[in-house]
């Protein structure tokens, strides 16, 4: 795929956007570095890089290579589809339950919820919360399950709609950021993942922001084991 670079690209519709967030080597925050929005419901896509973000120390990534330009593709970019379980995959709609979701979801829907995470690099994909009766609303998996001495088997205990409070400072010297999530009893079953943490903290300036069981899935690995759903107030 060679996407195209357009400087005056308009859409008559946007139906998701996505935010790209880098995790910068030397201070460890994740910063925004750019935007994927889906266009239309033809499958057309566009990326954006942030203004500014090239004084931050970021390389431009290999598919987007010019800062200025705005990319437009027919199809998602391979930068984050390489991002989403293929669907050839035995576990593919086990996995998709396990997030939620049913068999005919769009790649942007997992990528919000799984945040987009590669072992071989520091990105990750941000959701954009969006607005649902009055409340920005958002899922997750907790991670760090596997972390935490009998949090696996504390989590089967927990039900939809339980609500878990949010722990602040839980992490060690080198990550005093974590935010972990305790169940209704007190007890630690997971953390909020690293790459939503300063989300959640910009949220929290502005209001409350409340976290609950989506569902348990019992036959899951640890890191999906545990879907949650973030509420926090509108604008």
């Amino acid at each position: 795929m060679t996407a195209v670079a357009d400087h005056n690209v308009m859409a008559s519709s946007k139906l998701r956007r996505l935010r790209l967030v880098w995790e910068q080597p030397e201070t460890h925050r994740f910063v925004e570095v750019g935007q994927l929005t889906e266009l239309d419901d033809q499958g057309r896509y566009s990326f954006q890089y942030s203004p500014g973000i090239q004084d931050l120390g970021l390389v431009p990534l290999t598919e987007f290579p010019e800062f200025s330009a705005t990319y437009v593709s027919e199809w998602l970019p391979a930068f984050f589809l390489n991002r989403v379980m293929s669907a050839r995959r035995p576990s593919y709609y086990a996995y998709l339950s396990w997030l939620g979701l049913s068999g005919s979801t769009e790649p942007m829907e997992i990528l919000a919820r799984t945040g987009g995470g590669r072992a071989t690099d520091d990105f990750h994909v941000l959701d954009t919360f969006d607005v649902q009766n009055g409340h920005r609303v958002g899922w997750f998996p907790a991670s760090g399950i596997a972390r935490i001495d009998g949090a696996s088997q504390r989590v089967v205990g927990l039900r939809a709609g339980d609500e878990l409070a949010i722990v602040d400072g839980a992490g060690d010297e080198q990550d005093h950021r974590r935010m972990l999530l305790s169940s209704p009893d007190g007890t630690p079953v997971g953390y909020v993942p690293d790459w939503l943490v300063d989300e959640v903290d910009q949220m929290r300036k502005t209001g409350p922001v409340t976290i609950f069981v989506e569902q348990v899935n019992l036959d899951a690995p640890d890191h999906l084991k545990l879907l949650c759903r973030l509420e926090t107030p509108a604008d």
